[in-house]
């Protein structure tokens, strides 16, 4: 039988959206290239806008029971070796993406979804009504600076010392790497650095992550006597910005919507979200989505997206990479107010579910 949507991409966005729009009725096919379980290159961490969108799709105590660590505080470092640390404001969690999306997917079929892995979705665009393109990051349509390509690296590493309840955040020149506990102790490393600095440090990765932990004391501290467990995965070049929601009858989310900075956004909780506000678009207006998925999207995201924009032009200069520091360091209520306003926490307030964190 014909489905009513096809979705072309199987990570938190494509899922979430398949699972949400299949509770609705409508019948949903969903292509993802790979076969699960995988790995993806991810920092791993869901923060507070995720809870609600996992309890949501009925997930929320399953994530908790595959490992999901708690995470209750944000660590920041530069690489003159200042520190400044404080609460969040809502609880968080790490999670390896290889767990998280598998049970996302799993989840989907059983909602009905009709799933289709290790194929790729592109040939089948055209094949319903309505197309959800859930995958790829193209340029971006819209920035509000303009700023050089960027480059992803990851690893796990285990004997990591220090890394508990915080997500941490070590600045470098041209760029910064976030640590997170993950399952059985382990510690995710994931970097983004500009090109330029990239190239310098040249093509093999256990070298670079040298030269990298040189560059910052406390992340050097870390991974000074830890010992990497996993390969290497590389992804580049990441251009950070808005690009297409809705164009015809096809619709755009998680990282093909828009590719938001880690240092200050959550891209895992962009994608599940985007899932609930396609579905209330159809809700909405079920023959002609497009423009209320476009107002719902914007006035969820953007007065966030403003000052990460800022923030992410900022760090990428060493100077301002201190100056950040320094000033969280002397001011740690300005450092809880960068980061309750650098995400949509307005919407998730009095939500139940984060006391169950």
């Amino acid at each position: 039988m014909r489905p009513d949507v096809v979705v072309i991409g199987g990570g938190p966005a494509g899922c979430s959206t398949a699972i949400r729009l299949a509770r609705t009725g409508m019948r949903v096919r969903l292509y993802e290239k790979s076969r699960f379980p995988r790995p993806k290159l991810c920092g791993g961490c869901l923060s507070a806008e995720a809870i609600p969108e996992l309890a949501d799709l009925g997930l929320l105590e399953l994530v908790k029971s595959a490992g999901a660590w708690p995470i209750h505080r944000v660590l920041l470092s530069s690489s003159n070796g200042v520190r400044a640390n404080c609460d969040l404001s809502y609880p968080a969690f790490s999670i390896s993406r290889d767990r998280l999306d598998t049970i996302l997917l799993h989840h989907a079929r059983a909602c009905g979804v009709e799933v289709f892995e290790g194929e790729d979705g592109l040939p089948h665009a055209d094949s319903a009504r309505w197309t959800v393109m859930a995958k790829g990051r193209s340029a971006p349509t819209s920035q509000l600076f303009r700023d050089q390509p960027f480059y992803g690296i990851q690893a796990v590493y285990e004997g990591a010392p220090g890394i508990t309840d915080q997500i941490e955040l070590d600045m470098v020149p041209g760029g910064y790497f976030g640590l997170a506990r993950q399952e059985e102790g382990f510690v995710n490393v994931c970097g983004l650095v500009d090109q330029s600095t990239m190239r310098r440090a040249g093509s093999d990765l256990d070298s670079a992550m040298r030269a990298f932990a040189e560059a910052n004391p406390l992340l050097g501290e870390r991974l000074r006597n830890a010992r990497r467990i996993s390969a290497w995965l590389a992804v580049g070049p990441v251009m950070r910005g808005q690009r297409r929601l809705a164009e015809g009858n096809t619709f755009y989310v998680g990282d093909a919507a828009c590719v938001v900075d880690p240092f200050v956004g959550e891209g895992m909780a962009m994608g599940l979200a985007t899932g609930r506000i396609l579905r209330n678009a159809f809700q909405e207006a079920p023959e002609a989505p497009a423009k209320v998925y476009e107002r719902l999207w914007h006035k969820q995201f953007d007065s966030s997206r403003r000052l990460q924009t800022t923030i992410c032009w900022a760090i990428e200069k060493p100077w301002w990479q201190e100056l950040l520091a320094h000033s969280c360091r002397t001011f740690p209520a300005l450092m809880r107010w960068l980061t309750d306003n650098t995400r949509p926490y307005a919407n998730i307030q009095s939500d139940p579910n984060l006391n169950a964190v």
